[in-house]
């Protein structure tokens, strides 16, 4: 599962047990407000207006693709 925090960025977390929830990952980068996950790659709304393109493929070590700022 995927959780995106203001604060600090995006936490992977595995759920296959749901009584055991473990953080498995994450991807430091405040600013992060809304996440959409689509195949491997996430694509994070930024809050300065800003886009950026995550790879997930191996989700316990997410790295950035792009990022972009101020889309108008």
């Amino acid at each position: 599962a995927y959780l995106t925090d203001f604060t600090l960025g995006l936490h992977v977390f595995d759920v296959s047990k749901p009584a055991a929830l473990t953080r498995v990952g994450g991807y430091a980068n405040a600013g992060f407000e809304k996440i959409a996950v689509v195949d491997d790659s996430v694509y994070a709304a930024e809050g300065s207006g800003g886009l950026a393109i995550l790879k997930i493929g191996q989700p316990s070590d997410p790295w950035s693709v792009r990022s972009r700022t101020a889309i108008k």
